[in-house]
Formats: structure tokens, sequence, C-alpha cells
């Protein structure tokens, strides 16, 4: 049997630009052609203009959009990839960043980072990509950069916290030789330290979900005070008591399923789609149905959604009047209250949120039979609206697409740019690196729909 002869020795001769060794109708060159488009001055404006020359922003941002779009997220993976991806060795022109650049780049340009979201809006807005007339809100959770092992609850740390102690006293106690000290197979030494460090960081954990519970109910306390107030002062007017509930005054200090993690204390136990929990945060997305852009996105630390079309509609009102306005807006039963469905109509829009579990599959006789939705009266409430809404024969079909416009966004970040995780800590900068990874999404979406039209 005969072999060719391996040579790694030989000269080779490329006589290509960095520019050559990538085809014009890849991805990389439209990241940098999008990012030629974005004002930067806000970047360049950070920089004191002293020492070393810099690498440019528009490199820098450049290679962490194209990065994040193909799955990397980690600052030492691009600083590996530069020289194994030609992609990457094209948009740095063949410098190497070290991976403490890139990530000293990313923490300090987020909120810069995070005004580019709405610029990628308004490219796409443009070319006619964003149809703002229906939209569709959904969440799902995201871990966070921290482990579910090292999160605490309040009972569960006081537990910790009397076992530790209960133990430093028996091991301080045999180390002074009470009760026998002839344990051999034991450091007692490295075994108080052990449980040493840990009560350390149990007592800060007590200590930060205190502070939070006190926070919370200085809060509350705030909000209970306003609604009796107003409810004293309807009484004084109208001489009755008004219709519901009196107020009930919100709990001074701590309950006992309080949590707080000491990794990334602004995290929270989840659960999550495989019926188990982890530590995460709740990921909002607001996806147009025209080309499924997201065109607003938030993170929270709700474990479920009941609370969470509020705020996104707070973030639809931060776009700009020239990408339109959203005339309805659909979500499943997990948003389903009043009080959202009267935030939406405060807000000019149409909600449709499923007020109950609908089956999956309806029986051919319930498919063919007319369900004609009873007329609405004077006095419909926001909810009795919406649900004849939805009854609807244009209700049924504006909420039909939710789940084919929203859910797929989520995939593709998922499985496709194969983004499971935060990088980053704390709720402020996972917020912006949530909007980058969206973002991101975004600039890939708008990639394959010019391309598409450009094929036609």
């Amino acid at each position: 049997m005969s072999f060719l002869p391996l040579d790694r020795d030989s000269n080779i001769n490329l006589p290509l630009t960095y520019n050559q060794i990538v085809p014009d109708s890849h991805l990389a060159k439209f990241v940098v052609l999008m990012v030629s488009f974005f004002d930067l001055l806000p970047f360049e404006q950070k920089y004191k203009g002293h020492g070393k020359p810099a690498y440019s922003p528009s490199m820098m941002l450049s290679l962490i959009l194209y990065s994040y779009i193909t799955g990397i997220t980690s600052a030492r993976s691009m600083e590996t990839m530069i020289v194994e991806s030609l992609p990457l060795l094209y948009i740095c022109g063949g410098m190497r960043p070290h991976h403490s650049t890139i990530s000293k780049f990313r923490r300090r340009f987020l909120s810069e980072i995070d005004d580019l979201f709405v610029q990628v809006l308004k490219f796409a807005n443009k070319y006619g990509l964003i149809g703002l007339e229906n939209c569709y809100l959904d969440g799902t959770k995201m871990k966070a950069n921290a482990s579910k092992h090292h999160a605490y609850s309040f009972n569960r740390a006081l537990d910790i916290k009397a076992t530790l102690e209960k133990e430093l006293n028996e091991l301080e106690e045999r180390q002074n030789g009470i009760g026998g000290s002839d344990y051999t197979s034991v450091n007692i030494p490295e075994e108080i330290k052990r449980r040493q460090k840990k009560l350390a960081n149990v007592n800060i954990a007590i200590e930060r979900i205190i502070n939070k519970a006190h926070e919370h109910y200085q809060a509350e306390l705030e909000a209970y005070n306003e609604k009796m107030d107003a409810r004293s002062k309807k009484i004084l007017e109208t001489g009755k008591n008004p219709r519901g509930k009196v107020p009930s005054p919100p709990t001074e200090g701590p309950g006992a399923r309080d949590q707080t993690n000491l990794t990334d204390p602004d995290s929270r136990i989840m659960p999550n789609s495989d019926k188990g929990f982890s530590q995460a945060y709740n990921a909002q997305a607001v996806v147009e149905g025209h080309n499924m852009l997201i065109v607003a996105a938030y993170v929270s630390q709700n474990p479920n959604d009941k609370k969470e079309m509020v705020p996104a509609l707070v973030e639809l009102a931060k776009n700009p009047d020239s990408l339109g306005t959203v005339k309805n807006i659909g979500a499943d039963n997990g948003y389903f209250s009043e009080t959202n469905s009267e935030a939406c109509e405060k807000a000019g829009i149409n909600p449709f949120i499923a007020v109950g579990r609908t089956p999956h599959h309806k029986s051919l006789n319930e498919r063919l039979s007319p369900q004609t939705p009873l007329p609405l009266t004077e006095k419909a409430t926001p909810v009795e609206k919406m649900a004849y809404k939805l009854k609807t024969e244009e209700g049924k079909k504006i909420y039909a697409q939710r789940k084919q416009t929203v859910e797929p966004a989520f995939g593709i970040i998922k499985a496709v740019m194969n983004i499971r995780q935060f990088m980053l800590r704390g709720i402020k900068k996972v917020n912006s690196e949530w909007k980058l990874i969206c973002m991101c999404y975004n600039i890939k979406k708008i990639f394959l729909a010019l391309q598409k039209v450009g094929q036609n």
C-alpha cells in the first residue's frame, strides 16, 4: 500500500487579503457592514486618548456580535476561535485581542451595546422587515452564571447555620482535648477552617435575605398606605365602604422560602421545561409577526409570567414611533389577569391573552359546530371584551400565530445559536446581555431575509 508524501515544512504562498478569504455573501461581512451603520460615537468618547493605541470599537463589536450569533459567548473561546475561524480572522484583520480585553470591552460598553438594539430595529425597518401590527409575548428560563447549590432559602440557611455552629463547638472541644482527641483520620484544624468558611457564607446569605425582605416590606408598606388613603378618601366622599376586600397590611421580615445565591444574588431558582429546577432568570421577549424579529426584550426575577405584561408594554413604548405602533398583542394563559388586560387597553393595544387552557386536539364535531360568542353588554369588563375577541374568527386567527411566532425565536437562540446560559452576573448586566443576544438573533434574521429578497 502506498501513501501520498506528507511535508509540513514546505513553503506556501497565499496571495490573499483578509477581505478575500471570506466571500461577499458571508454573514461575517454582513455583520461588519451592519456595524458600519451604527453610531459608535458613544463608544469612542469613553476612550481617554492617551497610552497605547486601542482596538477599534467597530472591530471589537463585530467580533462580539458574530461570536454570539455563532454560539460563542465566552471571551476565552472568542480569543481561541480567532485563529481557528476564517470569518473571525477577517473581522479582526489578523489581530488577536486577549480574552481579558474582550471581556473588559463587553462589560465596559454594556449600556452602549444596549442602545444598539433599537438601531438594529431601525435598520430592519428601513428595508420593510418589521410589522408591529401583531406582536406576541412569551418568556423562557435562561440559566444564570451561578449554581443552584450555592443558593439558600431563609429557613435552610438558618438550619445550616445551627448545624455548623454545633459541629464547630464539638470540633473545638476535641481540639482542646475535651472528649478525646485521638482521631488520626480527621484533620481537626482543617475541618474547623472549612466549617468557619462555610458559616461565613451562610451568614452573608442570611444578611442578604433579611436586607432584601426589609426593602420589599418598605415598598409594600408604601403601596398599602396609598391604598388605605385612597379608600378613606372614597368613604368620606361617598359615605359608603368601597367594594372589594380591605387591603391587608404587609408582613415584616423574611419568609421561609425567601432565597439568595452567593454567586449571583439576583438570580432565582426557577422551574424549567425539563420539570426540574435551575438557577435562572426569566427572559422575556416580544416578537413581531411579520419576520419574527424581537422588538422588545428584558429579564425578570419572577418564576412565572403573571407580572410580565406591564414591563413588556413599558419596553415596547421605548421604541421610536418610526417603527410603527402595536395594534394587537398575544400571550398564553400564563399572562392572564384582569390587571394585564386593563394595562393593554390603557396602552391602546388589543390584548389576546388565553383565559384558560385550550385542548390541543378537539374532536371533529367540536371543530365543525358553529361557535358564535354571546354579544357583549355595555358594562363589559376588559377581560370579558378580550374573551369575546378570542372567540371571533379574527381573534382565533391572531392568537393562532402566537406559538409559531414567539416560541421559534427561543428555539433558534437555544438550539441554533446554542446560547442557553448568561455569561454575566447581576440583573442589570444580564438584562443588557439578553438584549445583546436578542440583537444578534435579529441580525441573523435580517441577514437571511435580505438574502432571500436578493435571490428573488
